[in-house]
């Protein structure tokens, strides 16, 4: 397997990239070895639900340098109760 598949591509200086609709959680520049799946595991998110927020995103093995994303804001984990003892 290619280790480059998927990494942020250096778009040329005539493409506008594409922004994310609307964006609630924080909005994340790519950077050069930038991969969707490095961005979910930095921001502790799925691929998918980067995806879901960001339908600009065509492909998720195309993604360039700038690019501007959006990383959803995750419901954190519910803590379980402690069992009555």
């Amino acid at each position: 397997m290619d280790e480059n598949m998927g990494r942020a591509i250096v778009p040329d200086r005539t493409r506008r990239l594409p922004r994310p609709p609307k964006c609630v959680g924080r909005l994340y520049t790519v950077r050069p070895t930038d991969t969707l799946a490095a961005i979910a595991h930095r921001f502790s998110v799925t691929v998918n639900q980067i995806l879901a927020v960001n339908p600009q995103i065509k492909d998720p093995n195309v993604i360039f340098v700038g690019q501007v994303i959006c990383i959803p804001k995750v419901a954190p984990k519910p803590i379980p109760p402690k069992p009555l003892g």
